[in-house]
């Protein structure tokens, strides 16, 4: 993993609300909410804050200058 953090949130497939307490590994959240989740921080959050857990959530509508996808390439070796 390279540089994953720091430059915007990421928006995740997660909706708002508490995970699953029996759910350990890769817990998903409820099925929907209003909500949806983004992680990380930006370049706009104090250091301290900035970090893959860190977990948010927004309205899906919101759009700004701080939130988005992550593009990832995968090289085959």
């Amino acid at each position: 993993m390279y540089d994953m953090s720091e430059n915007a949130w990421e928006w995740c497939p997660d909706w708002g609300g508490p995970y699953d307490s029996n759910q350990l590994i890769d817990p998903a959240g409820p099925k929907d909410d209003k909500k949806k989740i983004y992680r990380g921080g930006s370049w706009f959050n104090k250091p301290a804050t900035v970090r893959s857990a860190n977990r948010n959530g927004h309205e899906p509508d919101m759009r700004g200058a701080n939130a988005g996808w992550r593009l990832v390439l995968q090289v085959q070796q």
